[in-house]
């Protein structure tokens, strides 16, 4: 193969009659031009060649002499350009003041290019005088046509040789196709007019085994036998008729019963009267790709814990039961179901466990739904049942009565019973929406009111349930503006020493105030604020609020005074929160053992690193820890041994029947015992009376705090009501 810049044809050699033709030429053209050189030049290899030079005496040109490319020829512009070059003096032009052929006197040139008929380049006919010449118009044409004799020559000498290497060229090509016919890896046939075989390749022989012992000459006889897709020979016969074409995807049981799929197609091969003489069949094994696809369709439309369908399903399975409903006039229900405190039970027993009792839920909602019902999973511990075809709501209540039946039993999960409840929002198609979006999101607003209810029951969509849904959303516009706008106060309960009735110190409670909203409860606010990182923002601007008026308490009432604040799980999983804490007790020159810090057993459930090891380095620099809310969790007392408490705070709601239920009592006496027996404190939330007090008082629990003693206020409320603290 040639490596030259314009390769050529090598084997092709210049006759020796075609040679003496073009010498005669470029002597004639010297001859009628007067000038001393008249060439044909040829690329060879790397260099280009003088091929054929004029005979007069002086012409400095000699047949054979070769110069490199690249190196700024006249001859070199016309083979790039492919376009004649006419230079009149080169001394005179900038651009070609530093040619070669200056060196043998040769100051102008007009030359044309040369090429093979394929197109690629032979070299130039060209004429040079070592005089300034502009080479006449009529000059010029005679050149030209001293161009189409050699063009004229070099295409009979290709002619000459193609023709001949054609012939080997197509054999070896025919040669070459049948070795990649007989070794392609699809299955191919050629059959005649009638559709039966007279050629198979190995791909096709080998494929057929799995069917048969043998290849039947009857192609379609061959490809149909054992299918499932139920295509027949008229429907493939008639296509080639009308079409010329065939091509589909068929699945068939293979001799041994296992499912196969091939993509098939089969093309007409036309003779000279545009009649199908023969047919090309082509068979393709895509049953690897089937199983592909069907996981990525599994993977698109299914959750992978439960094998149910997922959101991007359950959303066109809604909008199939709304078109089906427009039609015959029925209703179509969406049930968002959410199971209750699911993610206490996450938490605590790990994710593997929370992945089975979700499969389980799934497995017995699933159990007792119609045929014609779809039970999805949205996310998380959240389900979407579908009920169609429905002209009342009288099978969905039915089916609510069932699912909160089948979740009264319990589960077992790791050789632990749950008692796990599920709360439910019903929205009923054309009533609360007429598109999927809108059920669902009126279903999932149904479902919340049904846990603000109290949970584990079941709510049907009301127009009023959108005036909540709109609030809650006015809720999350305004909160995310209520730090800028000073909106957020800290207010403070007092914390009592029950034995002498001394206030020890005060909790930090945070109160919103709204211009547009009113007062909006923490119960409101707070678990929106966790929701996002707004909560961390909103946790340093209590605690540096806190801090600051902790240090004027002291400064003007009493150095032992100290402020309980808050903390949401969201802080602790800032592995800075310690470094935070410290900084802000510095800043308001406060000591350590000034500040309680209350968090809830769903925190310690999280199993964060950072958490325990925060609690460890808070507790050794002298913070007090509380767990606040004891008793409501699953597993408190298996905290107690593990994390660094000083106090447990016990909840207002085993507090408030304490004087009219004696198991109440019982329950609260044992647990401030044992909360003693360890060596932590203990207060009280929630004391409201003074009969609640003097049970307390009896059961020798520590500090107090409820309204009894004081309702949140504001710092400055705090002082005009008491003009002092203690």
């Amino acid at each position: 193969m040639s490596t030259s810049k314009y390769p050529i044809l090598d084997n092709l050699e210049i006759s020796e009659l075609m040679f003496n033709s073009w010498q005669k030429t470029v002597n004639l053209m010297a001859e009628i031009f007067s000038v001393p050189a008249a060439l044909v030049m040829r690329v060879h290899a790397k260099d280009l060649e003088v091929f054929v030079a004029s005979s007069n005496k002086d012409n400095v040109y000699q047949r054979g002499v070769k110069s490199p490319l690249d190196i700024g020829h006249y001859c070199e512009t016309v083979m790039s350009t492919r376009c004649e070059l006419l230079v009149p003096n080169a001394l005179k032009d900038p651009k070609w003041d530093k040619n070669p052929h200056i060196a043998f006197g040769m100051i102008s040139y007009y030359g044309l290019p040369l090429t093979w008929p394929y197109g690629e380049i032979f070299g130039t006919i060209c004429i040079l005088d070592s005089k300034e010449n502009a080479y006449c118009m009529q000059y010029r044409q005679i050149l030209k046509h001293f161009q189409e004799s050699v063009l004229y020559g070099l295409e009979t000498t290709y002619q000459k040789h193609h023709y001949a290497k054609e012939a080997s060229l197509a054999n070896e090509k025919l040669n070459i196709m049948l070795q990649a016919l007989q070794q392609s890896p699809s299955a191919t046939a050629i059959t005649d007019a009638e559709l039966n075989i007279i050629y198979t390749n190995r791909g096709f022989e080998k494929l057929s085994t799995h069917f048969d012992d043998g290849v039947s000459d009857k192609v379609l006889s061959n490809l149909l036998k054992n299918q499932i897709s139920k295509f027949t020979e008229e429907d493939i016969r008639r296509a080639l008729v009308v079409n010329n074409y065939w091509e589909g995807k068929i699945q068939t049981l293979d001799k041994n019963d296992h499912q196969h799929w091939e993509h098939v197609r089969i093309s007409s091969i036309l003779d000279n009267f545009g009649n199908s003489s023969n047919y090309l069949l082509i068979r393709e094994n895509i049953t690897k790709q089937k199983m592909h696809e069907d996981k990525l369709r599994q993977l698109a439309l299914f959750d992978q814990l439960t094998g149910l369908p997922n959101r991007r399903l359950i959303i066109h399975r809604l909008n199939q039961l709304i078109d089906d409903a427009k039609r015959n006039g029925q209703k179509v229900a969406v049930i968002f179901l959410d199971l209750d405190d699911f993610k206490k039970i996450n938490d605590s027993m790990g994710h593997e466990s929370g992945d089975e009792l979700i499969v389980n839920a799934a497995g017995r909602i699933n159990a007792i739904l119609r045929t014609s019902d779809t039970l999805g999973r949205f996310g998380g511990d959240e389900f979407i049942i579908l009920m169609g075809y429905l002209d009342d709501i009288s099978s969905i209540q039915q089916l609510m009565v069932r699912i909160k039946d089948l979740f009264s039993k319990g589960f077992q999960i790791r050789n632990r019973d749950f008692l796990i409840s599920a709360s439910m929002g019903i929205a009923i198609y054309p009533e609360d929406g007429d598109t999927p979006s809108f059920l669902i999101r009126s279903a999932d607003t149904a479902m919340y009111y049904s846990k603000k209810s109290g949970r584990s029951t079941y709510t049907f969509h009301t127009k009023s349930m959108n005036l909540i849904a709109e609030y809650q959303v006015k809720l999350e516009e305004q909160l995310n503006k209520a730090l800028e706008l000073r909106e957020l106060k800290v207010f403070y309960q007092p914390q009592i020493d029950i034995a002498s009735g001394k206030t020890v110190g005060f909790e930090a409670l945070l109160r919103w105030q709204n211009p547009e909203l009113g007062e909006v409860s923490p119960d409101e606010f707070i678990p929106l604020a966790e929701q996002t990182d707004l909560i961390v923002q909103i946790g340093q601007f209590v605690l540096d609020q806190a801090l600051m008026q902790l240090s004027i308490w002291q400064k003007t009432h009493d150095q032992s005074l100290k402020i309980a604040v808050n903390f949401s799980p969201r802080q602790f999983y800032d592995p800075s929160l310690f470094t935070t804490i410290q900084t802000a007790l510095a800043k308001h020159k406060l000591s350590t053992n000034s500040l309680e810090i209350e968090i809830t057993e769903g925190l310690l459930m999280s199993k964060n690193t950072y958490v325990f090891e925060t609690l460890i380095s808070l507790r050794k620099c002298g913070v007090m820890v509380t767990m606040d809310d004891f008793g409501t969790g699953y597993s408190s007392l298996s905290y107690l041994n593990r994390y660094p408490f000083n106090m447990i705070k016990i909840d207002r709601s085993f507090i408030k029947n304490i004087t009219t239920d004696m198991q109440s009592r019982h329950l609260v006496n044992s647990i401030i015992t044992m909360t003693h027996g360890i060596g932590y404190k203990v207060i009280a939330e929630g004391v409201e009376n003074v009969d609640q007090l003097n049970i307390l008082s009896r059961f020798k629990c520590d500090y107090g705090q409820g309204y009894y003693f004081g309702k949140p206020s504001s710092a400055e409320d705090i002082l005009l009501a008491n003009q002092k603290i203690v």
